[in-house]
């Protein structure tokens, strides 16, 4: 479930570049109803779900708008959806932060929100600046109170104190427990790193809660001019509500959108970040993105839960082309076909059987329509294939806009059964670059690869760590 800032009222999401909502816009007074390509009344035409009288140039059956669309609009839609043309003109960050200095690998649980986060980042293209960021938290209690302890337990609380005092005004007299952190810190980061790494996963920038404290206008922004109640510690730092908003104050520059995943279990906290920026008038794009709970994942030893998932899938035969898939894409392919707001249950991965099964249907759509690609006598103008998919960016902005990329997948999976009914009269060679591209939107277009042989290239952290 997607929850957005009320005051903002032109969240990009819901705004973007389509050829063929221009056309529909212009020539027949679409209102961005939600749309749709039918036959249930005619032959085939693009349509609204519910009756409207306020349509110009159409013609109404039973009360419901009929929109004729040119075939190079249609077409000219699909290819700018082959051909990567961005969706949205702002900058945008989606952000992953549930980590911690005393427990900073990830558990089972929590990996698929580190999924998600990738998902949306391969499928939100922009002609902005676009960064996936992972951020740590590195003042919180126990994380500090594990590094006092490893060089002297008596005065604990005290060291606590002094390690804050520095994080908040930066002074700090002890320069063996500040070295401690920062190696700590350091370790931290890289461990995060290989964990990443050898999940396949992509973050371009890492950040340290503690660096957001040393923007002092923000940090005396919120401190004296942000009507909260009780929100601040006595030593200076802040509580969860404001926490979260010193990282969407020092992101909310011009034309930035920020894309939040986060768990479930964590509503309140999101709902009280809502109302802090409403209570204040913040007119901030911010998003939170949340996926229901996991169960029977609470392990972070990637060796162990890893084991665990290659013994069912070597037991269950879950094969491509006769050959088994790792684990890492049997993750992504039941996180991207599953809907967000249900739980995944590690102990019972039978249940997602039917969605590896979708999944390989269009998988070997594609393999088969890329050994028909060069036969291009095929009917590609006004037909059911051609207009389904020219709601390609349609739907891949509707399942954006709604934080539920399993919306993009299953559209995919309509899309692919259209084209195998009527295989010998579709352009294979369009059908293999529309459905290999959407397959890439949702991180799924190298699985072939990724099952033959480990990967031994991965996105590096793009920002250094800096102190």
């Amino acid at each position: 479930m997607i929850y957005r800032n009320i005051m903002n009222k032109d969240s990009i999401f819901y705004k973007y570049n389509s050829i063929l909502l221009d056309y529909l816009i212009k020539n027949y007074n679409y209102d961005k109803s939600p749309l749709i390509y039918s036959k249930r009344y005619t032959n085939g035409f693009f349509t609204i779900t519910k009756p409207n009288n306020k349509y110009k140039n159409c013609k109404f059956i039973n009360g419901y708008p009929h929109f004729n669309i040119p075939n190079d609009i249609l077409l000219e839609e699909i290819n700018n959806f082959i051909n990567n043309r961005p969706l949205y003109d702002k900058n945008i960050i989606i952000r992953y932060g549930d980590t911690h200095l005393y427990n900073p690998i990830p558990k089972l649980n929590q990996v698929r929100n580190l999924i998600i986060a990738n998902m949306f980042n391969s499928m939100i293209l922009t002609s902005g600046k676009k960064n996936i960021i992972y951020t740590i938290c590195d003042i919180d209690r126990k994380s500090l109170k594990k590094i006092v302890e490893e060089i002297n337990l008596n005065d604990t609380d005290k060291m606590i104190e002094e390690l804050n005092k520095y994080i908040v005004s930066g002074n700090c007299r002890n320069q063996e427990y500040l070295r401690k952190w920062y190696n700590l810190n350091l370790e931290t980061k890289k461990d995060i790193i290989k964990f990443l790494r050898t999940l396949n996963l992509k973050i371009d920038k890492m950040i340290f809660e503690s660096k957001l404290y040393k923007n002092r206008e923000i940090y005396n922004k919120i401190k004296n001019d942000i009507i909260y109640k009780n929100g601040i510690r006595q030593d200076g730092t802040f509580k969860y509500p404001l926490q979260e908003l010193m990282f969407i104050l020092a992101t909310d520059k011009s034309r930035t959108s920020v894309l939040n995943i986060i768990g479930d279990d964590q509503v309140d906290h999101i709902l009280k970040v809502m109302d802090i920026l409403d209570n204040n008038n913040l007119n901030t794009d911010v998003s939170f993105l949340t996926y229901g709970i996991c169960k029977n994942g609470d392990s972070r030893n990637i060796g162990v839960w890893s084991k665990k998932i290659e013994e069912y899938i070597k037991d269950e035969n879950i094969v491509i082309d006769n050959e088994q898939i790792k684990y890492q894409d049997y993750l992504k392919i039941i996180v991207a076909t599953q809907g967000n707001n249900r739980e995944i249950n590690f102990n019972d991965l039978s249940k997602y059987k039917q969605n590896f099964e979708k999944f390989k249907y269009v998988y070997n759509s594609k393999k088969i329509s890329y050994s028909k690609r060069n036969n291009n006598n095929k009917i590609i103008k006004n037909c059911d294939l051609i207009k389904n998919m020219a709601l390609g960016n349609y739907y891949l902005n509707l399942a954006i806009k709604s934080g539920e990329q399993n919306r993009f997948f299953t559209y995919l999976y309509t899309i692919s059964k259209e084209y195998m009914r009527n295989i010998d009269k579709y352009d294979g060679k369009l059908y293999y670059n529309f459905i290999s591209k959407g397959l890439q939107r949702l991180n799924l277009n190298d699985i072939e690869i990724c099952k033959r042989k480990e990967m031994n290239k991965y996105n590096e952290i793009s920002e250094e760590f800096e102190r």
